[in-house]
């Protein structure tokens, strides 16, 4: 997959793949992460695939970022 320094950036990324943060009192909203190391390409120039997304309280997410699709 390519040579990958270290770097404590995408480390502490890498870090918080599989988290769910609870983000109110009452646990209705959670944000989740998703972040892997992938093969570099033009698409993924730091060798990284990302999702991070915001749940409501049912479950459904409400937004999310990732790196899924070109700009």
């Amino acid at each position: 997959m390519g040579s990958f320094g270290h770097d404590p950036g995408t480390e502490a990324l890498l870090d918080l793949n599989g988290q769910i943060l609870v983000l109110d009192a009452r646990g209705a909203y959670t944000a989740r992460f998703s972040v892997q190391r992938v093969e570099r390409t033009a698409d993924r120039p730091h060798g990284l695939n990302y999702s991070l997304t915001l749940h409501g309280p049912t479950g459904e997410r409400l937004i999310g970022f990732d790196n899924a699709h070109s700009i």
